[in-house]
């Protein structure tokens, strides 16, 4: 999956323009020999430690950043640019100097759109749209008014926020935001980001026609408890840290979440039975390729 994701990286970007970095988080299978062999002039730098999303990302941006990049693509390694996705973004933020982020639209495997535009969450939408129970046809509508749909998007619109497993940011405003903030591990990057940029002056935009492939959840869906955890810690900090939430309302909240913990073990069970399914590994592809 990550061979994928480089070739189509390199495929979308135009090498004289373009410096290609690849952050290995302490991996411990074999992907960075892997990648060095397919790919021996690209550059990796090694954490001799699991940084998570925010630190390790913060690691090549400010190494691409010295070296005088002006805009920074973040790819997750599950992610498989279209062939014109780098070239829209870079033309959406030239166009305009006040954008400072832009992203696009995920699709799945099977040709699903993914969800990844939304409206800053009221509180009963961060409580419940972000529970085990959020798919449920009560919420339907309060899911409505929270992820914001494709077919409401002219070309490139403005947002909330976007996906933080495809997305770019213009080098001025990431530094003068700070880069992701380092005390997440994994999740709420996006609206984290999101109040910074704001609070900056700067905008964020989804640019429709700009797709790319991503395959949700490939990597964490392997440690959905470990998952669940750090989104439950980073919660916590985006709520008291940019929400607003006292620190007791945010507590209240940890302990609902923790609560729900149960749902979450289920889950595990199911992605198991997921995983070994052969419909599941056909979606994937196959591990060599």
């Amino acid at each position: 999956m990550l061979l994928r994701c480089v070739r189509s990286v390199l495929k979308a970007t135009r090498p004289a323009l373009t410096k290609v970095i690849i952050v290995d988080n302490c991996s411990s299978d074999s992907s960075i020999e892997a990648l060095r062999w397919a790919f021996p002039g690209i550059d990796v730098i090694e954490s001799p430690e699991n940084l998570g999303y925010s630190r390790g990302n913060n690691l090549g941006a400010n190494h691409l950043l010295r070296i005088g990049c002006s805009f920074l693509l973040f790819v997750n390694p599950d992610v498989e640019l279209g062939v014109d996705t780098a070239e829209l973004f870079m033309r959406a933020a030239v166009e305009d100097p006040s954008v400072g982020c832009v992203g696009g639209v995920a699709v799945e495997p099977g040709g699903t759109l993914v969800p990844g535009c939304r409206n800053r969450p009221t509180t009963w939408q961060k409580v419940l749209l972000y529970s085990p129970f959020r798919r449920a046809a009560f919420f339907r509508g309060l899911r409505a008014r929270h992820e914001i749909s494709y077919v409401e998007l002219s070309e490139v619109a403005e947002v909330y926020t976007v996906s933080g497993a495809c997305v770019m940011f213009r080098g001025e405003a990431f530094c003068g935001v700070g880069g992701f903030d380092p005390k997440t591990f994994l999740y709420e990057e996006e609206f984290i980001m999101a109040e910074r940029l704001r609070a900056g002056g700067w905008r964020t935009v989804c640019v429709k026609g700009a797709q790319y492939r991503h395959v949700c959840g490939h990597a964490t869906d392997q440690r959905l408890l470990r998952k669940r955890f750090f989104f439950i810690e980073s919660e916590q900090h985006l709520l008291t840290q940019y929400y607003g939430w006292t620190r007791p309302s945010a507590l209240l909240l940890r302990m609902y979440r923790y609560a729900e913990w149960p749902s979450y073990v289920l889950a595990a069970a199911c992605a198991r039975l997921r995983g070994s399914s052969p419909k599941r590994q056909a979606r994937l592809g196959s591990p060599s390729a």
